[in-house]
């Protein structure tokens, strides 16, 4: 008898069926959410092949609109446009290959690698820390005005970001696989499995835009500091490197397709980066990272002043000219929450830290040539890099403080 009463209180304290699956599946379902705000915000800030990013946006979906007629050879680019396949054959995909060409359609291709990205650093922010931090990153991602205004349009940057993003996760997977499922030799298979598709998934980034050349380096910087601590052997970076031969050889047959030679699109890129840069890059990507003068209106007891430049600034993105607004109040909230961090030392926030660390660097003092020392251009929508580690590492401090108080509640998965 009190057997039976004690299984009829737990039977009536069981949750209805729909609060069960609510509950077990609530994370998935907050991340679609996201993604549907992000697909509308980018939505409210289309621009399609536009003049933001001077001709660079119509050479693109014109040469994506050759190449879906089977045009491979004679594409009206030049320099570094002539390596740009992959980026011209997404953008086909989806207006010559699905739904007629749109301005709309026209810029499909980085709306989903927008969304795609998001999903992206949403496993590793969950990898790295907590569910929580995984949907704060891919919601921080998409607010971001650079990326808002970026991923409406048809250009290369959003593309190219998702290819680094995915190169990171590979090798974050790579390093953290485990054998809890399978036998030790199963994991050391799906290691070196990651390593190969990271080390492809860099090199063919350049069919997207030479710049990747940046992701590149910050991924085999991430195997190298792998092999260093002992996460991976000498067999992983053979399969890296094996990966970025095998995206290599395709490039390669790929120019001897379309320019009689192996080296023809690479000759054609070389080309590109020829020019001194005399600009002063680290100075000028700090003003944008930080812009506004925010920082002298506040000291100047005009905060007002300075909220109000922001809000302005933000809502008004959808103008050709984006001048200081590549990352509007989000600059701020980075350094805040990366100092948080360095106070903390939370060691979970290290590959996002390096991510930004080495890609701003580069960006502000990398040379462009192998030969000599070139110093890159500058370039604002270059700081697109930048921003899936900027959202990690804001995600991760949000995250953290949110388990010490009770901010973030409503991102909390049970």
């Amino acid at each position: 008898m009190a057997a039976s009463k004690n299984v009829a209180r737990t039977v009536g304290r069981q949750a209805p069926a729909g609060m069960g699956f609510l509950a077990h599946h609530s994370g998935k379902l907050a991340l679609a959410a996201i993604l549907a705000f992000a697909f509308v915000l980018a939505s409210y800030y289309h621009t399609g092949p536009s003049a933001l990013s001077g001709s660079d946006n119509f050479i693109y979906t014109f040469s994506a609109g050759q190449l879906s007629h089977g045009n491979f050879g004679s594409l009206p680019c030049c320099g570094e446009d002539n390596i740009k396949y992959m980026l011209y054959a997404g953008q086909a995909l989806f207006y010559n290959g699905v739904f007629g060409y749109t301005p709309l359609t026209a810029s499909l291709f980085g709306l989903v690698c927008l969304l795609l990205t998001m999903v992206l650093l949403y496993l590793i922010g969950r990898k790295l820390h907590s569910e929580r931090a995984g949907l704060i990153a891919a919601l921080l991602y998409a607010l971001i005005p650079m990326v808002a205004i970026e991923s409406s349009g048809a250009g290369d940057d959003i593309p190219m970001v998702f290819f680094v993003t995915l190169s990171v996760l590979l090798v974050l997977y790579a390093v953290t696989a485990t054998h809890r499922t399978s036998k030790r030799i199963a994991m050391h298979q799906k290691r070196v499995a990651y390593l190969m598709a990271a080390g492809f998934t860099a090199m063919i980034n350049f069919l997207i835009v030479p710049e990747a050349a940046i992701g590149l380096m910050v991924v085999a910087t991430l195997v190298g500091f792998a092999v260093f601590t002992g996460r991976t052997t000498g067999q992983g970076v053979t399969a890296f490197v094996i990966g970025i031969a095998l995206a290599l050889i395709t490039i390669l047959a790929l120019s001897q397709q379309v320019g009689g030679s192996p080296t023809y699109l690479f000759y054609n890129v070389a080309g590109s980066f020829n020019v001194t840069n005399t600009h002063q890059s680290f100075t000028e990507y700090m003003q944008m990272l930080f812009p506004f003068n925010l920082i002298q209106k506040v000291e100047q007891t005009r905060p007002q002043d300075a909220s109000l430049a922001l809000i302005e600034g933000y809502f008004s993105m959808q103008t050709a000219s984006y001048q200081q607004l590549e990352f509007g109040i989000i600059g701020y909230v980075f350094a805040i929450t990366a100092a948080y961090l360095l106070t903390v030392r939370e060691k979970r926030a290290a590959l996002p830290a390096f991510w930004f660390a080495f890609t701003f660097l580069y960006l502000s003092f990398g040379t462009q040539s192998i030969a000599r020392y070139v110093p890159l251009f500058t370039v604002p929508r270059f700081l697109v890099l930048l921003s899936p580690a900027i959202a990690l590492i804001i995600a991760i401090a949000l995250a953290e403080i949110g388990t010490k108080v009770c901010y973030f509640d409503f991102l909390t998965i049970t």
